[in-house]
């Protein structure tokens, strides 16, 4: 395993899988410890050419072996990070793409939701990803989320 993909597994099974009191006592991201632990996460390190890069992905997405797939873009500034996912979104309509850059902190109260150590983008089903958003719902995960925070996030 590389630096990088240690790192992101390290924050997914420790940070990301820990039940927080402000999500209703769930996890940060209460299914990526089982995407994880089923190696259902795709790692790339190097993008020379983002789009080319995403159109391969989705190419050779399969639902049974794949549930995240986790781009590290480098040195790319947060502006040029939300602009691709922005983009990507509206190319790829079936797809939800997420950026998370080190220098733009996404917290809630206490609850920090970033990696902090690489600058990436991640790409998922949209299907999978509002079906999940339902179940949490129902299970009051969004209950204490400032309106406007979950507006932006679950407008994607």
């Amino acid at each position: 395993m590389t630096n990088f993909q240690q790192a992101i597994t390290d924050w997914i099974l420790n940070e990301l899988s820990t039940p927080v009191p402000l999500l209703n006592n769930l996890p940060k991201c209460p299914y990526a410890k089982k995407a994880a632990l089923d190696g259902k996460l795709l790692f790339y390190e190097h993008c020379d050419d983002i789009d080319k890069l995403v159109n391969d992905i989705i190419l050779v997405w399969n639902d049974e072996s794949t549930e995240v797939a986790i781009i590290n873009l480098g040195n790319i500034s947060s502006d040029m990070l939300e602009n691709h996912a922005i983009r990507l979104n509206e190319r790829y309509p079936d797809f939800l793409f997420l950026d998370d850059h080190t220098e733009v902190v996404e917290k809630i109260e206490d609850v920090d939701f970033s990696n902090g150590d690489y600058n990436i983008l991640l790409c998922q089903k949209r299907e999978k990803v509002e079906i999940a958003r339902k179940i949490l719902k129902r299970k009051g995960y969004y209950k204490n989320w400032p309106k406007e925070y979950y507006d932006s996030v679950t407008s994607l």
